[in-house]
């Protein structure tokens, strides 16, 4: 059985989904998890981030830092991509402020 591109833009859309769905409830305890989720997953489009957690943006600014990769987050009626990814102490600082809506 072979996929064709509807089947897989399908698939990638309830892998998007199922994402978006995960960024609400990760914590520092599960946030290596959600991390190893992303790390396998090829990230393009736009991701809602509307109430994630900050250490699930902190997950997903991990991911596309270590896999060179560039994704627009939408967060309720705001979209944005980040040109340059931050490091060290202030990507936890700059998804904080994502999450509270002070970016």
């Amino acid at each position: 059985m072979t996929h064709t591109s509807s089947s897989l833009e399908l698939d990638n859309d309830e892998h998007r989904i199922r994402i978006e769905s995960l960024g609400r409830v990760v914590n520092e305890k599960n946030q290596s998890n959600f991390v190893k989720i992303l790390t396998n997953t090829v990230l393009s489009g736009a991701f809602d981030i509307t109430d994630w957690t900050p250490e699930a943006i902190e997950a997903l600014l991990i991911t596309c830092v270590s896999t060179n990769q560039r994704v627009t987050m939408k967060q309720g009626s705001r979209y944005f991509m980040l040109v340059q990814y931050p490091r060290g102490p202030m990507l936890q600082a700059v998804a904080e402020s994502i999450a509270t809506g002070t970016f």
